[in-house]
């Protein structure tokens, strides 16, 4: 948590492009692994970040296992928001899930 009370989540610069973080070790570089990431980063069950980003729970289990993994650009910044993520680290998770979106 935050001076404000907020579960930002802030990674290294690396973090997110799977080349590697802090202490030699990787983040996922696919959507549904690094949701699943950034959603225990800040503490959140599925239950609660899905009612954070006004989503089913069932979407971000989808999401989180690959069931679905090109989200539409309003549940990204759903999921964004409800995270709470800074500026870099948002930049990053919509980088993801923009190669999501061009993969087969």
């Amino acid at each position: 948590m935050n001076a404000s009370g907020n579960h930002s989540v802030r990674f290294p610069r690396t973090a997110m492009d799977g080349s590697g973080g802090e202490m030699g070790t990787t983040q996922p570089a696919t959507f549904g692994p690094l949701l699943r990431r950034l959603r225990t980063e800040a503490g959140l069950t599925q239950e609660e970040l899905a009612e954070r980003a006004h989503l089913s729970a069932r979407a971000i289990s989808d999401l989180e296992r690959g069931v679905k993994n090109k989200p539409r650009p309003y549940t990204l910044s759903q999921l964004a928001d409800a995270l709470e993520l800074d500026l870099s680290v948002r930049a990053r998770f919509e980088r993801v899930a923009a190669t999501a979106a061009m993969a087969p």
